[in-house]
């Protein structure tokens, strides 16, 4: 059982399901394949609400560098994949970003929240 906490930004899109991945940093005990995830919004506040209840698809490692180069590392065989412009656009919209260049928002995003380089997890559900 993982608990998970979003942005209010991102908080409808993960209760329509439109939203089916988060990118996440490194935790003590990573996020595992077949895990039970609770996925809330303003957690620990009065205002904390339950969004939806999914199981984890996925679990891969992922790397953002400041060059904007994407690499996802797969669980199954551990081969890193450089993700294409195409593919980048694609993570982005798929995590949440919606703009005409939503790669370089997430890429801010990333930036100005975590630092860049940054290693994480890629959890779909």
């Amino acid at each position: 059982m993982a608990i998970l906490n979003f942005d209010k930004q991102f908080a409808a899109d993960v209760e329509t399901g439109y939203k089916r991945q988060t990118i996440r940093a490194e935790r003590k005990r990573p996020i595992k394949k077949g895990e039970k995830l609770y996925l809330y919004t303003a957690l620990r506040t009065k205002q904390a609400r339950l969004l939806r209840c999914a199981f984890c698809l996925a679990a891969d490692g992922i790397e953002i560098r400041s060059t904007g180069k994407v690499v996802v590392y797969l669980k199954e065989n551990q081969a890193g994949i450089t993700l294409t412009d195409t593919g980048k656009e694609g993570l982005a919209r798929a995590d949440g970003f919606k703009g005409p260049d939503a790669f370089g928002e997430m890429l801010k995003f990333f930036r100005e929240k975590h630092g860049l380089p940054f290693f994480g997890q890629l959890i779909k559900w």
